[in-house]
């Protein structure tokens, strides 16, 4: 028996130890790979992170001009991965890779606790931490200087805590231990949601829609609902209602201090609605249940076969708890994708927050066929099916990550490098022609006004060249980086007095002087 959890365990850690050397052979990599816009505005939320609590609530993003702060999401990766700068003699882009891995592989905890919480044995769990570590998602994006794994850690704690606490045998437990399991659930529920309310909120949802379903049912079987139930669920209550209320109040926070600059004001909750939910029709597109669900979640190789895998455990009458389970997984992958319609067309990191639930949904469907009453060629069947999902996956990384983790060079980076060496590092700098990007400012380690590609009322590149200490919060213009041509050449002269013009493909760099 011990030697069998041994080799259980080794199963388990295997996949683990294999992403993570593919994840420390790429560490070093500059903050140029894919969706290197969002990764660079949390790097440079990092870079400026100020001490205590003020810096922490109130934190800066420097790339929009002043004020400085357009917090969107609660900075605690932010905040950790500025602290192992200051650790480790590592670089900053490096630091956050590793935390971000670093949560990527505890998210491994919570996972294998809820199939060990619905009767999945060590195939499921040797299963899920296989098709994980090799998902083209989580390869990828689990080293990506960005805050899905960790909004993603917490998310499937609560989903596990939750789990624990809704269980009657809970409330069997000494008291101090209840409160302890209430208290790690409040707390994991309402970090999922600061850190990344698009990941958080589809449990959230799960656990309102359970909660609901137990009064109805109880009420149902006994015309009453039960003084002990009523005591069970109602810390778990409270903590689901903390946790939203605490949302709340950081969404209106963070809106307040967006209003406060002119570009953020475009960027509050309620400015984004569209942005964040998409439109009615996007829920029917082929670019959503194709280009999202088959193309990047199934893969087209693995899609078929985990379908039946699934499909065949739902109907599958041995163990209704692991039916109940996965039927709540898929709910739980297919729920973002018509919520934040629009947010997982565009952002292929997006999937990060629910492939993980189809991933635990598969396990469990492979568990149920690998036992040993099962017929011998239903397991070949559902071991067939894994491994195709699994290939599929690795085709996708290949196909379209692979490249992207290989480059160490870019027109940003280049351009951010040349401008740290060659300006004061109290100077900020101005950058057209690349939407609100954050590459310049944080390639470059300076402040930045970085001109979105929308309309803004009384903002223009005229405007903003002919009083910039305006926009930079008073500090002396260090140079002017544009893709476009600057219309106001004599704005551009009277405000940075350029002594050097430097081309690079694209984008010329006007150093300014001091």
């Amino acid at each position: 028996m011990r030697s069998r959890q041994i080799a259980t365990g080794f199963l388990i850690l295997l996949p683990a130890l294999a992403a993570c050397l593919f994840w420390g052979s790429t560490i070093n990599q500059p903050l140029i790979d894919q969706h290197a816009f969002r990764q660079t505005q949390t790097a440079i939320t990092a870079l400026f992170m100020q001490p205590g609590l003020d810096g922490f609530i109130n934190y800066q993003t420097p790339s929009i001009g002043s004020p400085w702060a357009i917090p969107f999401e609660l900075p605690l990766f932010q905040w950790l991965a500025n602290g192992l700068d200051r650790l480790l003699p590592l670089s900053l882009s490096a630091c956050g890779r590793l935390l971000s891995a670093g949560f990527g592989v505890a998210c491994l905890g919570p996972a294998l606790g809820l199939l060990d919480r619905h009767g999945s044995r060590a195939a499921g769990k040797i299963c899920f931490s296989f098709l994980y570590f090799s998902s083209a998602i989580y390869l990828y994006w689990n080293r990506s200087f960005m805050i899905e794994s960790t909004a993603l850690f917490f998310t499937l704690s609560s989903f596990y805590l939750y789990s624990l606490v809704r269980s009657p045998e809970t409330s069997k437990v000494q008291p101090w231990r209840q409160s302890l399991l209430v208290t790690s659930f409040a707390l994991s529920l309402s970090l999922s949601l600061l850190i990344k309310a698009t990941t958080g909120l589809p449990v959230l949802l799960l656990i309102a829609i359970d909660l609901i379903w137990q009064i109805l049912s109880r009420l149902r079987k006994e015309g009453r609902f039960p003084r002990a139930t009523f005591l069970r669920l109602l810390p778990i209550a409270t903590s689901a209602l903390i946790a939203l209320l605490l949302l709340k109040a950081w969404t209106s926070h963070a809106d307040a201090l967006k209003a406060l600059n002119p570009i953020g004001s475009s960027l509050t909750s309620v400015a984004l609605n569209h942005w964040n939910y998409g439109g009615f029709e996007q829920r029917f597109s082929g670019d959503l249940w194709n280009g999202v669900l088959i193309q990047r979640m199934l893969t087209p190789l693995g899609a078929i076969p985990a379908a039946l895998l699934l499909l065949s455990s739902l109907l599958h009458r041995r163990n209704p708890q692991q039916r109940i389970f996965i039927a709540a997984c898929l709910c739980l992958a297919v729920l973002p994708l018509l919520i934040f319609t629009n947010l997982h067309i565009v952002h292929t990191y997006y999937q990060t927050a629910n492939e993980v639930f189809l991933i635990l949904a598969i396990s469990a469907s492979f568990d149920s066929f690998i036992q040993s009453f099962t017929p011998r060629w239903q397991q070949m069947a559902a071991i067939v099916a894994i491994t195709l999902f699994a290939l599929g996956n690795y085709q996708e990384f290949n196909l379209n990550y692979l490249d992207s983790t290989k480059g160490q060079s870019s027109d940003p980076l280049d351009i951010g490098q040349f401008i740290q060496r060659r300006t004061d590092p109290d100077s900020a700098i101005l950058v057209f022609g690349d939407d609100w990007s954050s590459e310049m400012a944080f390639h470059s380690q300076r402040r930045a006004l970085t001109l979105p590609g929308w309309p803004i009322p009384d903002i223009d590149q005229a405007t903003i060249l002919q009083q910039p200490k305006r926009f930079l919060g008073g500090q002396h213009l260090g140079a002017v980086i544009s893709k476009i041509d600057v219309a106001d050449r004599e704005a551009l002269n009277q405000s940075c007095h350029p002594k050097d013009i430097f081309m690079f493909n694209e984008w010329k760099v006007y150093l300014c002087k001091s």
